[in-house]
C-alpha cells in the first residue's frame, strides 16, 4: 500500500526555508539553520526582560478563585 502511494505522489520534496544569520546572511543549510536557532533562543532566554521599576509599577491582578472550581457537565459539553 505505502509504495503504491509514493509512486501515485512521486518523489518526495524536502523544502528548506532560508534563515539569516545574526550578521544578516541567508543561511540555507540545515545544521547550520540549527545551531542558529539554539543561539537565537539561548540569547533570547538568557537576559532579564522584566526590571524591578516594571514589577513595581505593575498592579496585581485579582485572584479569580471560581477557576479553582470543578468543570460543570455543561462546561464539559
Amino acid at each position: 500500500m505505502y509504495e503504491g502511494m509514493k509512486k501515485a505522489s512521486g518523489p518526495r520534496v524536502i523544502k528548506v526555508a532560508p534563515l539569516k544569520s545574526v550578521s544578516g546572511e541567508i543561511i540555507k543549510d540545515c545544521s547550520k539553520q540549527m545551531e542558529r536557532r539554539v543561539e537565537h533562543y539561548q540569547e533570547l532566554f538568557s537576559r532579564e526582560n522584566i526590571g524591578d521599576k516594571a514589577i513595581e509599577y505593575t498592579t496585581p491582578l485579582p485572584t479569580m478563585e471560581d477557576l479553582d472550581a470543578p468543570p460543570t457537565i455543561d462546561e464539559l459539553r
